[in-house]
C-alpha cells in the first residue's frame, strides 16, 4: 500500500534586531573616511644612519669679550714723506728750590709755561722707517657683535637618540577610505611594537625658542702672512698732540747750602702733518692666543634630513578609532 508523504510546513525564521549587529549603508558611509588618533607614542632609544642639515642661518651675534693675547707686530718702510708739517711747541720751566736759614725751612715746586710757539717746518723726508717692532700683552673688547657666515652642507652622520615622544598624532590626517567593513568603536590601550623602521624624516625648517649660545673658543698660534703695499697714503691730516718726553729735562741750578735750586725743561709739541706718504710698506703680525667668549646667536636650520631611523621598544599608549 503506498503511502502518502506530505510535505513540510514551511519553516519561517526571523532575526531578532538585538542579537546580530546591522551593516547598514549609512554606518558604512560614515565610516568610510575614518582617521586613527594616537594619543602618544613612547620610544625608548632609537639610532639613524644619517643626520644632514642643508643650511644653518645664524644672526647677528653678540660676543661677550673677545681677548687677543701675545701681539707682535712688526713694521718696515722703504721711505717716509711728511708734506706740510706744521708744529706748536709750548715749554714748561720747571724750578725745584729750598731753604734752611736758621729757624726757618721749607721746599717747593713752581711751573713757569712759556707761549705758544708756532713753526712752519715744511716736507720732511725720512729715508727709511727699519722694522719698527710692537708688542702688546693682552688687548680685551667688551660687548663686540659680529655677522656669522651661514653654515651650508653640514654633515653629521648617524646618531643615537633617547626618550622620543610624540603626542597626538593623527594618522593620516585627511583619513582613509574603508570598503565592505564597518566598525562602530575600537580601543587598544598600552600597544607594544618591537621596533619600527623609517626610511627617511624631512623637516623643512626648525627654529629653536632660544638663541644659540657657543662656548668659549681658544685659538692659539695664530700666523699672518706679511703684507706687501706698494704705497699709502693718508686722505686726511694727520695730527699728534702733546708730544713730550717720559722725564723732564734738567738744565743747571744752584746750591748754597742753606738756599738753592735746581732747572728743568719740559717740552710739549703739537704736530700736524697735511700728507703722510709711506713707500714699500711690509707688515707682519702674529698673535700669541685669540679668546671668543659667550658668543650668543639666533638660529634657524634648515633641510634636516634623517634616514634609516630606527625606534627601538615602541609603546603607543592608547589608539582610538
Amino acid at each position: 500500500m503506498a503511502q502518502t508523504v506530505e510535505p513540510l510546513p514551511t519553516a519561517e525564521c526571523q532575526l531578532v534586531p538585538s542579537s546580530i549587529p546591522q551593516l547598514s549603508i549609512a554606518k558604512l558611509v560614515t565610516k568610510s573616511l575614518i582617521t586613527i588618533d594616537i594619543g602618544r607614542i613612547l620610544a625608548v632609544s632609537g639610532i639613524m644612519g644619517s643626520l644632514k642639515v642643508g643650511n644653518v642661518q645664524l644672526g647677528q651675534a653678540t660676543i661677550d669679550q673677545l681677548v687677543i693675547r701675545d701681539i707682535t707686530t712688526s713694521i718696515h718702510s722703504g721711505r717716509a714723506f711728511f708734506e706740510n708739517v706744521r708744529t706748536v711747541i709750548r715749554v714748561d720751566v720747571i724750578v725745584d728750590w729750598w731753604c734752611d736759614i736758621l729757624f726757618s725751612s721749607g721746599n717747593g715746586r713752581e711751573t713757569l709755561t712759556s707761549p705758544l710757539i708756532p713753526l712752519e717746518v715744511g716736507n720732511l723726508l725720512v729715508p727709511s722707517l727699519q722694522n719698527i717692532s710692537f708688542s702688546v700683552p693682552q688687548v680685551a673688547v667688551e660687548g663686540a657683535e659680529a655677522q656669522l657666515t651661514p653654515v651650508i652642507g653640514l654633515d653629521l652622520g648617524g646618531g643615537r637618540f633617547d626618550d622620543v615622544k610624540v603626542n597626538a598624532t593623527k594618522l593620516p590626517s585627511s583619513g582613509f577610505s574603508l570598503s565592505g567593513l564597518g566598525i562602530g568603536a575600537l580601543t587598544l590601550d598600552a600597544v607594544g611594537v618591537p621596533a619600527t623602521v623609517t626610511e627617511s624624516v624631512s623637516v623643512a625648517q626648525f627654529r629653536p625658542n632660544g638663541n644659540l649660545v657657543l662656548p668659549g673658543v681658544d685659538v692659539t698660534g695664530i700666523q699672518v702672512p706679511a703684507a706687501q703695499v706698494p704705497r699709502v697714503v693718508s686722505n686726511s691730516p694727520v695730527n699728534i698732540f702733546s708730544l713730550q718726553p717720559q722725564e723732564s729735562y734738567p738744565i743747571g741750578g744752584l746750591d748754597l747750602g742753606v738756599f738753592g735750586f735746581r732747572i728743568a725743561v719740559k717740552p710739549f709739541i703739537d704736530l700736524q702733518i697735511g700728507v703722510l706718504t709711506l713707500d714699500d710698506v711690509s707688515l707682519q703680525a702674529a698673535f700669541g692666543s685669540l679668546q671668543i667668549e659667550g658668543v650668543t646667536s639666533p638660529v634657524t636650520v634648515q633641510d634636516i634630513a634623517l634616514g634609516d631611523v630606527r625606534l627601538q621598544q615602541v609603546t603607543v599608549n592608547q589608539i582610538s578609532v
